[in-house]
């Protein structure tokens, strides 16, 4: 870089092209010039600064040196960019609710009292083995065993008794095993189960399947 280049560059850029200060030193401004390296190197306090660095070689020395700016020539301005928007907060991650296994139905077995899906008809009687099916008797219905409720009767005769069933109404009759008298058992809500009349407050209106 000659002398007459880095002149041109001092006259350019003697005042700062954003802010117009042409103080140098003091922490207002700085001015690097190195001839002999090529280098120029303007700053000012507002921020602004601008560099030019010569290769220089020997092809160099003979050609034209490069066209500076001149000082009518507006500088380009600078561009805004908009404050991108904040990133939502992350949202905590709640801890999964714990899925409900569905309720295991065990088989029957023993003395039950069964009413049927599909003709109505009441019928007691022994399962000897473990089942979760049932045929009904008169219509030959098979339909699957639901949750059992238990139910205990006391029959006049002296005989007790321990059912299984699938009726869900508020009160119902179970014959005697030994002398085949109705015995009528009422819902208890306490023990979910059904007991012998008078052991619960008997209820007329049926009560809602679960």
């Amino acid at each position: 870089m000659n002398i007459t280049i880095a002149s041109k560059l001092m006259e350019l850029y003697a005042a700062c092209p954003k802010c117009g200060c042409e103080v140098i030193g003091n922490g207002k401004g700085l001015l690097e010039c190195d001839t002999a390296a090529g280098f120029f190197k303007r700053s000012c306090g507002c921020g602004w600064h601008v560099e030019v660095t010569e290769v220089i070689t020997e092809g160099s020395m003979t050609e034209a040196p490069p066209e500076l700016p001149t000082e009518d020539e507006d500088e380009p301005e600078p561009v805004a960019f908009a404050n991108p928007e904040p990133e939502p907060a992350p949202k905590p991650i709640s801890e999964p609710e714990p899925v409900l296994e569905p309720e295991k139905i065990r088989p029957w077995n023993g003395f039950v009292h069964i009413r049927c899906e599909a003709c109505h008809k009441e019928s007691t009687t022994c399962l000897r083995t473990p089942t979760d099916t049932y045929i009904c008797k008169e219509c030959g219905h098979e339909m699957p065993l639901p949750k059992a409720y238990r139910a205990y009767t006391r029959c006049e005769c002296g005989q007790k008794g321990a059912y299984l069933t699938n009726i869900t109404d508020w009160a119902f009759d179970i014959p005697c095993v030994r002398c085949g008298s109705p015995n009528t058992v009422t819902y208890n809500p306490g023990r979910d189960c059904y007991g012998p009349v008078g052991s619960t407050q008997r209820r007329t209106k049926p009560r809602k399947k679960k």
